[in-house]
């Protein structure tokens, strides 16, 4: 499979492209969402966390292992064609994973299918929706105000509008040809039918029936009153009632709101006293719905866990190596056609696909209730997309260029990538920056979409998110190098961790999803400027292959050991503390280590070294020094 073929490098550099397009595109599509669907199936922060760390730190140790099998092996390119095939199927078997969080997926799911919780106990659907109905006939658009908007699902916005624009209908049989007038007698019946269902949702959730059956419709009302204004509860009795069943209770909230301000208007109205302690019925609830989820999460967010992490850790220690086999391919072939000017043009083909797949899938994602009319929910669009572009992909890896030799030398390059970056004073304070970094970079790349949904913002808000943080580097590569003359390459790494510092901290105080578009913006600063003057640095700067070394070192430490830690404490954080904390922590840390950074690269400059004076290398023993000729090399060089 590596046989030599004739070098034509218009056609090498058209493949390399075409592949990089389309393998970037697959992975716009998916990854930055990745998180968010470890959320749909009921996981935690700090689950979710733990999963993409133990996926980071696979790809760390095994995917350089694969590499040098693979050149040792000569079979470079079977296990470059398998390592994509492995990446498609790994992912792809997530969709199979059981979903626990029913309410997620409401929106897809008809009116007579229930949540698998409460499809054997509960049995009222069809007279709530017979109430439902009834009520959306008669009462004014000012009645159906809510005081409080009901939050049904956050991972999909529309849910309660859906349901009752397109699945809350009843067969024809059921809805009265003409509705009755609206009679003292009817009204009292639907009110007592309204008591009766509403008793039985309270049962239903764990209250004792002695207790519930004293209760009045004013008890009731206080009932459901503090268990959906407390956000805490309110997650709990949605994740427990179905999507109907919850719009029900939000109906007898805003009912009785309506009574109690037109009881409070008329001075004439006592309130009597109560023989049931609300408070004690409240406390006992939330006792038996944490109970209660506390037993689901031990019966099924837990296996979930677990099966969701073995399938993503062994199909990574197969497919790991795909973007490191691609890079020394390239590389390879470019070096020894003594074409390296060449390499690193193609990164542009990936950025045009960040810009445009994220943005495209998400607000198909957003404007779609159920993928090809079935029971899908339309996140499931990221998983189909990219598998489809990861296939075009594959069949582009068998026409990937290779060079027929195999790389075997270079056997220094690693550790003198080593000595540089860890037993240099200014190698290890930029190791120890981009190390903070990507502990920070794995804050909001894995949990700011989560914060955005919490704030019920839509998937498009997050694909603009990938797009204008794309867009924002194109500028930087134009300006990156008169910025680093005029500041230096401390300076704009220092810039660079204020800037983070603003960024993260602005995070803490979103107000609205749209509002975390202009800090975006800052992505140019704070990530493709840090960098570049990272690579940039003197330091840093041997010869090509040794360079190449010192950089791979470098994203390891950043994207391997940073985002991984970063991952799990960030997770922990969220869960604990919530988002806003987070960020600040983030924002915190950034402040504290840019004026530290700033001084200590300061101080660890390494001096000048005096530039090698090529006339001297031939230099005549029976020559003296002035009567050596100017070399013209070193002429150029001071006039420049």
């Amino acid at each position: 499979m590596d046989t030599p073929e004739p070098v034509n490098l218009n056609r090498a550099i058209l493949f390399c492209n075409f592949y990089n397009f389309f393998f970037a595109a697959s992975k716009a599509c998916l990854f930055p969402f990745f998180s968010l669907y470890l959320r749909l199936l009921g996981l935690t922060a700090t689950q979710t966390g733990v999963i993409i760390s133990l996926k980071t730190l696979v790809a760390f140790v095994f995917a350089p292992l694969w590499t040098k099998c693979a050149v040792q092996c000569r079979k470079r390119r079977l296990v470059f064609t398998f390592s994509i095939f492995m990446m498609a199927a790994t992912y792809l078997s997530l969709t199979l994973v059981p979903n626990q969080n029913h309410a997620a997926l409401s929106h897809c799911v008809s009116t007579h299918r229930q949540i698998s919780n409460n499809q054997s106990k509960f049995t009222s659907t069809d007279e709530i929706i017979h109430i439902l109905n009834h009520n959306d006939s008669d009462v004014s658009p000012q009645a159906v105000t809510v005081p409080t908007a009901p939050q049904v699902d956050k991972t999909n916005k529309n849910t309660s509008e859906s349901h009752s624009n397109k699945t809350i209908g009843v067969s024809p049989s059921s809805i009265p040809s003409s509705p009755p007038s609206p009679t003292e007698t009817q009204h009292d019946d639907l009110e007592d039918k309204k008591i009766e269902i509403s008793k039985e949702i309270l049962v239903f959730l764990g209250l004792k029936k002695e207790e519930v059956q004293r209760m009045t419709m004013q008890d009731i009302y206080e009932v459901f009153k503090e268990m959906m204004n407390t956000e805490e509860m309110r997650g709990l009795v949605e994740n427990r009632l179905d999507a109907e069943t919850v719009r029900f209770v939000w109906q007898i909230i805003r009912e009785n709101s309506d009574r109690e301000k037109e009881n409070q208007a008329s001075p004439s109205n006592v309130r009597r006293k109560r023989d049931i302690n609300i408070t004690s019925l409240l406390a006992s609830l939330k006792s038996k719905l944490h109970d209660l989820r506390q037993s689901v999460k031990d019966d099924g967010h837990d296996y979930t866990f677990v099966v969701v992490t073995v399938i993503l850790l062994i199909g990574e220690l197969f497919a790991c190596p795909v973007e490191k086999l691609a890079d020394d391919f390239w590389f390879d072939y470019l070096e020894k056609i003594d074409e390296l000017e060449k390499y690193g043009k193609h990164r542009i083909w990936c950025s045009m696909a960040y810009m445009s797949f994220p943005l495209v899938v998400t607000l198909i994602v957003s404007n779609t209730d159920c993928l090809f009319g079935m029971d899908i929910p339309p996140f499931m669009l990221h998983f189909y997309v990219f598998g489809s572009l990861l296939g075009l992909t594959f069949l582009l890896g068998f026409f990937y260029p290779i060079s027929a030799d195999a790389k075997a030398k270079y056997k220094s390059k690693l550790r003198r990538g080593l000595g540089t970056t860890c037993c240099k004073c200014v190698g290890l304070l930029y190791v120890f920056t981009l190390l903070l970094v990507g502990i920070i970079y794995a804050a909001y790349y894995n949990f700011l979409f989560w914060m955005i949904q919490d704030l019920d913002g839509s998937e498009s808000v997050m694909g603009l998110c990938i797009s204008i943080s794309t867009i924002v580097e194109i500028p930087m590569l134009f300006f990156s190098k008169e910025i680093i003359q005029r500041l230096g390459h401390g300076g704009v790494a220092s810039l660079s961790l204020l800037m983070l510092s603003g960024r993260t901290l602005y995070y803490s105080f979103l107000w609205t999803p749209w509002a975390v578009l202009p800090a975006e913006m800052l992505h140019a600063l704070t990530h493709t400027a840090l960098w570049y003057a990272v690579f940039n640095n003197p330091t840093f700067n041997i010869n090509p292959v040794a360079d190449r070394s010192i950089r791979s070192i470098l994203s390891s430490i950043y994207f391997g050991i940073g985002f991984a830690s970063g991952s799990i404490a960030s997770g922990l954080i969220y869960d604990t503390y919530g988002s806003a904390i987070l960020y600040r922590v983030c924002a915190l840390a950034a402040a504290i280590w840019c004026p530290v950074f700033f001084i200590l690269q300061r101080c660890c400059q390494p001096a000048v070294e005096s530039e090698i004076k090529y006339t001297r290398l031939l230099q005549s023993e029976d020559l003296s020094d002035d009567e050596v000729p100017d070399d013209w090399l070193e002429k150029a060089l001071k006039d420049r």
